[in-house]
């Protein structure tokens, strides 16, 4: 701080820290106006993006960004499906599964939570209490592990150019830039959560289904009625 002794200041107390600050990256331009002072343009920073601007170029360039990611780890993830399409064939063989008529089983899986289930989802024994999670429906072809783990992916489009830098301001141009490359990396990461939330609805359907064939062989459940459409 700059300390007033009558009419005469002393620069003393001036620390290297305030020394600094003030020579930020601000250029001078020479003599200032009331209106630059009350806009708080008293410097002009080169390359400096106005806030409003700034933060409309933040959420395009993040938006477009976690999109584009996605898209991109959403086609890697399919690229390495396929190339492994013959093993995932094996493991996860639902054809076995069908009942007569084209019928795909209901699929079952151990209750956690008895008390607020509807009964009718549950099937009750005496050692063991099971939810209904998924009703058996009628299927023209058996499911298949593309159907869980093969995900839409639109290839995303760029935003209005009004929301985009102008490639002429530096500053503009690493804001953007900065926000996409955070987007991209959310875009990743929300692609893999999605794999791994479709792998698990995969695995846990086939164990349902195959759990009810296996109480279905053992006569503790009855083959299901659907009606005719």
């Amino acid at each position: 701080m700059v300390l007033m002794t009558g009419s005469v200041f002393s620069l003393a107390a001036v620390s290297a820290a305030d020394l600094r600050a003030d020579a930020m990256v601000m250029e001078d331009t020479g003599e200032l106006r009331l209106e630059e002072v009350k806009s708080g343009r008293s410097f002009h920073a080169p390359n400096a993006v106005e806030s409003l601007r700034a933060e409309a170029l933040r959420e395009s360039g993040r938006i477009y960004g976690a999109r584009a990611g996605w898209y991109a780890r959403t086609r890697e993830i399919h690229r390495m499906l396929e190339a492994d399409a013959g093993r995932l064939d094996r493991l996860f063989p639902f054809a076995p599964l069908l009942l007569a008529h084209h019928v795909t089983p209901p699929v079952l899986q151990m209750a956690r939570d008895t008390v607020r289930k509807s009964h009718d989802a549950q099937l009750r024994f005496a050692d063991a209490v099971y939810e209904i999670v998924a009703p058996a429906k009628l299927s023209v072809t058996p499911p298949d592990w593309r159907t869980y783990l093969f995900v839409q992916a639109a290839r995303p489009q760029p935003p209005d150019a009004t929301l985009q830098p102008d490639r002429d301001q530096a500053g503009e141009v690493a804001v953007w830039e900065a926000a996409v490359e955070h987007g991209w990396h959310q875009g990743i990461r929300q692609a893999n959560r999605t794999f791994e939330v479709q792998l698990n609805r995969l695995e846990r359907d086939l164990r349902g289904m195959a759990l009810y064939r296996e109480l279905l062989a053992k006569g503790m459940v009855t083959a299901p009625r659907l009606a005719e459409q």
